[in-house]
């Protein structure tokens, strides 16, 4: 990682010039500054905020960046890392990103200039911005993610496949054959993508009225009474985006159905109000906390100066069957 000699020299300029830049002192020239902030942006230094006085050796802390820790995803994550890394005597720095890309790109930044010893990121969809920033500081990193694209870093792949294959092929041994399918259509930290391809993957063919994007949660309750308000209505309805549950069994409570009576019910993540729910809700759902263990051990077992590859397993989702599906009467 470059440090401050580095990007004085690149300027040709003092050590304390630069630390006056760093420091906002007014009385910098601004042609000297500018050339100082250049060579900062082209080396891609960060300052280390943690040097207060005097400087540590290390910081004894992981970075954990993730969308939004009100979700319960994301609240098992920190709980599996947690536990982990307080077990090894190192600290744990958590930053929410708040499911705003400006703010992930930030969080990135304040998590490198507090000289974490390892980062653990959750994207928030299919990029990253400022991820380049972690590849270049060399300390070891991990992202946990669903998902294929490449984000050149380790990762480890949460594939919900799986689990969306396994809930079809239960519907249709119960005999549904029209089986509606929920997602999201925002393209940030989108579960699943309702496309011809990715429908006949899970063994669905791609009928545009069975399928609904719903750009928020709020939608739901307008979107999901009017297709269930057909002569041809789905008799079974999938849910790739726990976020939405509520909203989702709003609409199904709005078009005057009952579960699983009227209509069966499989939702994407598993949380303690979807177990006692009534009936409780059939789920699609992995190991979080298992997760967040693993990315942990992944860190701490890179940071001992070993292999750690191997931990880098593939984590498929799977179906969790309870109370909110029923045969369809013939």
């Amino acid at each position: 990682m470059p440090t401050i000699h580095d990007v004085a020299k690149h300027a040709d300029v003092s050590v304390t010039t630069v630390s006056r830049v760093l420091n906002n002192v007014s009385s910098v020239r601004p042609a000297i500054r500018r050339t100082v902030l250049q060579a900062i942006a082209e080396l891609g230094y960060i300052p280390d905020e943690t040097a207060r006085g005097f400087r540590k050796s290390r910081s004894g802390a992981i970075g954990l960046l993730v969308p939004d820790l009100s979700h319960p995803v994301f609240q098992d994550f920190v709980e599996g890392i947690g536990g982990v890394v307080r077990d090894r005597e190192y600290s744990l720095l958590l930053y929410d990103a708040h499911r705003e890309e400006e703010v992930e790109a930030e969080n990135i930044r304040r998590l490198l200039q507090r000289r974490v010893e390892g980062v653990i990121l959750c994207p928030l969809g299919e990029t990253c911005p400022g991820i380049e920033l972690v590849a270049r500081a060399g300390v070891p990193a991990v992202v946990i993610t669903s998902s294929r694209q490449p984000f050149g870093l380790p990762k480890l792949f949460v594939d919900h496949d799986l689990g969306l294959q396994q809930a079809v092929r239960y519907l249709q041994g119960l005999g549904h054959k029209r089986i509606a399918l929920v997602t999201r259509s925002s393209p940030r930290g989108v579960v699943f993508r309702a496309d011809p391809a990715a429908m006949l993957r899970l063994g669905l063919p791609y009928e545009p009225a069975l399928v609904v994007e719903a750009g928020s949660r709020q939608e739901c309750l307008t979107v999901v009474p009017t297709m269930l308000d057909r002569a041809d209505r789905p008799t079974a309805l999938l849910l790739a985006t726990h976020l939405y549950a509520p909203y989702v069994l709003g609409g199904i409570a709005a078009a005057d159905l009952e579960i699983p009576n009227d209509i069966s019910f499989i939702t994407m993540g598993d949380s303690p109000w979807a177990q006692y729910y009534r009936p409780p809700l059939t789920v699609i759902t992995f190991d979080r906390v298992a997760v967040g263990r693993m990315a942990a051990q992944y860190i701490l077992t890179r940071l001992a100066g070993l292999d750690a590859e191997y931990l880098l397993t593939e984590i498929r989702s799977e179906l969790v069957i309870r109370a909110s599906c029923a045969p369809l009467e013939r």
